[in-house]
């Protein structure tokens, strides 16, 4: 008989605990193949769409700006589209300078 408070042995736990990492690891995996598939080309650079997107999604997201208001409601609005701007953002290992060099790019191609 366990001595443990959910009845599991600690061997059990372990075992869990095993198959918990592994299906996050699956999870994120999966995540970053499914973004690349949607939003790169098969050099894999962004399509133009999808650099589009990212852009906007920066911009929406205060990405490079900060979030901080004195309504707290308007600070935790501003504070849930950021996290998922960079949560989408880190779907495609877009970091903050591969974001602004993109933003650049998009910003001289505008006129065309």
């Amino acid at each position: 008989m366990s001595s443990q408070p959910d009845g599991l042995s600690l061997g059990q736990r372990a075992a869990a605990f095993r198959r918990s990492i592994r299906e996050r690891l699956a999870a994120l995996t999966s995540r970053h193949s499914r973004y690349r598939r949607l939003f790169r080309e098969e050099d894999g650079t962004l399509t133009p769409d999808a650099a589009a997107f990212f852009a906007e999604i920066a911009k929406r997201g205060r990405v490079h700006d900060s979030s901080f208001h004195t309504d707290p409601r308007e600070h935790a609005r501003r504070e849930g589209a950021r996290e998922l701007a960079l949560y989408l953002m880190s779907g495609l290992e877009l970091d903050g300078a591969k974001l602004a060099a993109l933003t650049r790019q998009l910003r001289e191609h505008e006129d065309d």
